[in-house]
């Protein structure tokens, strides 16, 4: 099992920011290339970048698993899309 340590937006709640399941992590934008690639890689899991209803803190905002996603009502059409 890996076991990654990183800095999410100068706060120590990286659950806060993201969210993942067996195949797709989501994590807000702004997030540096480098730790996506980290990330991706200690999960392996592709990494998507998204905003729920324009904030970052995805992971307080989404709950997911290998069947789908229950995201907050505050969600955008235009992020749903996506």
């Amino acid at each position: 099992m890996a076991l990654l340590q990183r800095d999410l937006f100068n706060s120590p709640y990286a659950g806060v920011f993201g969210t993942t399941n067996d195949v797709l992590t989501l994590i807000p934008p702004g997030i540096p290339k480098d730790d996506m690639e980290a990330i991706s890689g200690a999960l392996g899991t592709t990494v998507e970048p998204v905003t729920i209803g324009g904030s970052r803190v995805v992971g307080t905002l989404v709950a997911m698993n290998n069947q789908g996603l229950l995201v907050s009502n505050i969600v955008t059409s235009r992020e749903i899309e996506k």
